[in-house]
Order: structure tokens, then sequence, then C-alpha cells
């Protein structure tokens, strides 16, 4: 298919000063910049081609690979590129040799030094792309990957509740970032941001 050269960049976890030095030299030299509105947004200095996706799936890859090829790409992912993103189907498409990965900062990150929590050992879960996810492992930290509906993971939550407790990490690194502590069943009917962190903290696990 292509000799394109496919570079994966995470860009963190909202704010352009939580973007590393790696992938903004990367992004100065792409021809083809593809990712989000809000990843893109987050360079508006770029002189490259822009390519906004509404939808990640296979037939957008090849759309892109189709148009430019030989080109040099640079998809950008929120986060962590390595976690709960589209890396793998990338990687996939255009093959491990064509392809480079710069990690960014994720939410996890930024929600447990916001807390001066350790995330040893914690249970990574996501509802994106996903209309129900059940949970049931005994662990001391659980993070759950969230949007606005609360209702994807309201039974999770009250499963957990009595024991655990619930902080609601949203829009991190932004200028409306709020972290809360769910200290009422009745806070789990409260709305929540499309960029949503649920961690879950076991009482008294030391």
């Amino acid at each position: 298919m292509t000799q394109t050269s496919v570079l994966i960049a995470g860009c963190g976890p909202g704010s352009r000063e939580y973007v590393t030095r790696q992938v903004e030299e990367s992004v100065k030299k792409a021809d083809v910049l593809v990712g989000s509105k809000r990843c893109l947004d987050l360079f508006p200095e770029s002189l490259a081609d822009v390519v906004e996706l509404l939808n990640f799936n296979r037939d957008s890859i090849h759309s892109v690979a189709e148009r430019y090829s030989n080109h040099n790409i640079v998809w950008l992912v929120s986060g962590d590129p390595c976690l709960y993103s589209f890396t793998r189907l990338i990687v996939s498409y255009f093959g491990e040799d064509n392809c480079t990965v710069l990690p960014g900062i994720g939410a996890l990150q930024v929600a447990c030094s916001r807390l001066k929590l350790s995330y040893d050992n914690i249970r990574t879960f996501s509802v994106h792309g996903r209309d129900f996810i059940d949970i049931d492992c005994d662990c001391d930290k659980i993070a759950i990957f969230a949007d606005e509906r609360i209702d994807k993971i309201k039974h999770v939550l009250l499963k957990y509740f009595a024991a655990y407790d619930v902080f609601l990490c949203e829009d991190l690194t932004l200028p409306n970032e709020q972290i809360r502590l769910l200290t009422d069943i009745s806070m789990l009917d409260i709305k929540c941001s499309s960029l949503s962190l649920f961690l879950l903290i076991k009482r008294n696990s030391g």
C-alpha cells in the first residue's frame, strides 16, 4: 500500500501546557494533522493540511491513507495514546514498521497527581464507545473513563458506593476543571462533563 510515515501523538488531557515538547516538534514537521476538533484546536499555528475526524474507524483511516499516500502524517489522539485510544486501530492498518507512537500525559496521571494518589495496581475501565459496562472486581482502586452519560455506569457506582470513596474528575487541566468527592447517592444523578474520569478508592485500603 504505502510508504506513508505515520506518527501517533498523545496530546494530553486537554490543555496545551500538557503537550510534550516531542509532540510539539513533530507537529511542526507534519505534512498532515489528523484528529478530533479538540486535538486539532491545540495547534492553530500549524501549516499542515488538517483532517478533522468525526468518526474514528477503519474507513476513516483508509480515506486519509488514500488521500495522503507518501506524506508525513501525525495522528493526534487525546491523553496517553496507549490507553483507550485508537492507536491499535491505526497501527493495525498501516503496520508497525510504518508507525511511531509518542506518549502523552493522560487524565489518570493528572487525577492521581491532584489527589496525591499512587496509581500502582489501579484497575482501569472505559465506557467510551459503549452503552453499558459491568465491573466486578475486588481491588483497592478503580478508574473509569466516562463521558456525560453517568447512566452508563450508575449501577457500578451504586455497587461500590458503600465501601469506596468516589471521586468525579472533570475537564482536567482545562479552565473549568473540577474534582468532586461524591458523598451522597443522590449525587449520582448529577450531569457530568464529556471529559470525565471516576476514581473509586476503597476506604481503609492503606
